[in-house]
């Protein structure tokens, strides 16, 4: 049992399964899929279990028939407060991700604009409806700024692949510029903040919460050996921050 001090709720609810890569990155150094010219895309919405799910196993192993050394999805902290590391709740209670502001995310690399918005389709699909017209993340018990939805996309709300946001915004849902404003839980407020995903940048989690098991759902084995696989790709790395409360309890899962 985690102490009940402890700010943090672990991700509660299955999420459903449906220009040049400059973006600044904390983690493994990426490169793109199967060359340069990558296009950076963050997305947040709720836990980032269930999402790095959907990108990874759904859409680029399935839809964009990519191999395992080829997958890029990798959960991270985005959003927040610009520091040195960012990390899960942990016992030392050092550099947690909430009390900077940070989302729990996914980023993920695409080879064209007709990607990008196959994986924003994704992301918009992945809400569910709450009221009458109002969508918001499908974990609604998971509460506060730490799960709000965030897109990051080069340039932003003001550049030049928001016209791919706006056409894959399938509940048209708010899109906020949410560049130099504080950002608040966007839960129940049918709304999503768009970001300049070079300025802002994604710090990846720890290994021992990368292609990890939702709390109501299981993967299979060759999901989890992903990890292993971006391991060896140079897409992870261990990220220096305390064992996660998550992790504690897990004999061969160390981060």
């Amino acid at each position: 049992m985690y102490p009940r001090s402890v700010l943090w709720t672990v991700c509660l609810f299955a999420l459903p399964s449906t220009s040049s890569s400059s973006v600044r990155w904390e983690g493994a150094t990426p490169s793109a899929p199967t060359g340069a010219g990558a296009i950076p895309l963050v997305v947040a919405n709720g836990c980032f279990w269930g999402r790095q799910h959907i990108y990874a196993n759904d859409l680029e192993l399935t839809v964009f028939n990519r191999t395992a050394r080829q997958v890029t999805a990798v959960a991270g902290y985005f959003g927040g407060k610009q520091t040195d590391r960012v990390c899960y709740d942990n016992p030392r209670n050092q550099s947690v991700y909430a009390r900077l502001n940070h989302s729990e995310a996914v980023r993920i690399e695409l080879l064209s604009n007709i990607e990008l918005h196959l994986a924003l389709e994704a992301y918009f699909n992945s809400f569910v409806e709450l009221l009458p017209g109002i969508y918001g993340r499908e974990d609604y018990f998971d509460r506060g700024k730490q799960y709000r939805a965030i897109i990051g996309v080069p340039g932003g709300a003001r550049g030049k692949y928001m016209a791919v946001v706006k056409d894959a915004n399938v509940h048209n849902m708010t899109l906020k510029d949410g560049d130099n404003i504080v950002q608040m839980d966007t839960l129940g407020k049918n709304l999503v903040y768009v970001v300049d995903a070079e300025i802002n940048r994604f710090y990846q989690a720890e290994l021992c919460l990368q292609f990890h098991d939702n709390q109501t759902s299981t993967y299979p084995k060759e999901y989890h050996n992903l990890k292993q696989t971006l391991l060896e790709t140079g897409r992870l790395r261990a990220t220096g921050c305390p064992e996660p409360y998550p992790c504690i309890d897990s004999v061969t899962d160390r981060i």
